[in-house]
């Protein structure tokens, strides 16, 4: 509520005249006037401002709300928005700030201490491996983790698949997480991937261990992700490839096919005008010419007609005719 000296000049104008109380009338109230001035503005909005039960809707939301959120700004827009939701009072903000980490770290050490659990001493022994100070060198494993190999090609997949088998190898990582929110487990992968190994140590073994594994089960499925990836472009070039090469294949045949039509059409051109020029020939011959023709033919006995004497010489040429035929193709 705003104190008195506060309070805008036009409000209090405002107020002056629709009470119509005297222009030269200021505003003076007691603080025990005040507060039930305070009362009734909450009894008419219908806001509740009990402290107790204002910080039990605050806490419910939170609690609700860290199982999937971890930054506390978050936590606390979450709480304001539920409160204005509730017709509740706003408490203050360091009332906020203090549920909101308070809860986080409860229900973050109880999922920390859960995964620990689950871990079997083989998995512990390699994770521990991975951050190991009395390692010799200047990078552990932690930071081959974070490393990503070269760029995810085929000339790369070797790198990429060690990389993966190597992570699988450090355990079931999915089995360790089961039951935990997708979106906790990206950000705690998140927040470890910009540490150091030396910084790992700064934390208990639960959230140390818990980080690693969060790390561990990001990297894997983006490192798979990758690797399918990458075959999908190696298929999708193939394909594309493909095509190209069925469409050149088509060019060539429609070509192919094309000049035999052409070829074909001029062939059965040709034989119409010879036939037809036999049948105009056999036409103007007279009986006696026929029969002379007969005799030359071999034909004394049979009636010659059109259809026979072609049919005699398709029989005749045929051979020169498919050689013709051939030539044409090859040169074609």
């Amino acid at each position: 509520m705003f104190p008195p000296q506060e309070i805008p000049g036009v409000v209090i104008s405002h107020i002056r005249t629709v009470m119509q109380y005297p222009n030269d009338l200021v505003p003076d109230i007691v603080s025990r006037t005040l507060y039930r001035y305070h009362a009734a503005i909450r009894a008419h909005l219908e806001i509740k401002s009990e402290g107790k039960y204002i910080r039990h809707i605050a806490a419910k939301s939170i609690y609700e709300a860290v199982q999937i959120m971890d930054t506390p700004a978050d936590l606390i827009n979450v709480a304001i928005e539920t409160l204005v939701k509730e017709h509740c009072e706003l408490p203050a903000f360091r009332t906020l700030d203090l549920l909101s980490t308070r809860i986080r770290k409860l229900v973050n050490k109880r999922m920390f201490q859960t995964v620990l659990d689950r871990l079997d001493g083989t998995e512990e022994r390699l994770l521990k491996q991975l951050i190991d100070r009395d390692e010799p060198g200047h990078f552990t494993n932690f930071n081959r983790i974070k490393e990503a190999p070269k760029s995810a090609s085929l000339t790369h997949l070797d790198e990429w698949l060690d990389k993966l088998s190597w992570l699988t190898s450090l355990g079931n990582m999915e089995r360790v997480l089961e039951g935990i929110p997708y979106a906790k487990i990206k950000h705690l992968a998140a927040e470890t991937r910009a540490l150091h190994a030396t910084n790992l140590w700064d934390f208990t073994p639960p959230k140390r261990f818990t980080l690693l594994v969060c790390l561990i089960h990001q990297t894997t499925i983006s490192t798979r992700d990758e690797i399918v990836q990458m075959f999908l472009r190696r298929m999708n070039k193939f394909q594309d490839r493909a095509k190209e090469e069925l469409e050149t294949i088509r060019g060539k045949e429609r070509v192919t096919t094309e000049r035999l039509i052409d070829v074909f059409t001029d062939v059965l051109s040709d034989s119409r005008e010879v036939f037809q020029q036999l049948v105009d020939t056999l036409d103007a011959f007279s009986e006696d010419e026929l029969q002379d023709l007969r005799r030359i033919l071999g034909l004394e006995e049979e009636q010659v007609s059109g259809s026979t004497f072609f049919a005699h010489f398709h029989e005749e040429h045929e051979p020169d005719m498919r050689a013709w035929l051939e030539k044409v193709k090859k040169e074609g």
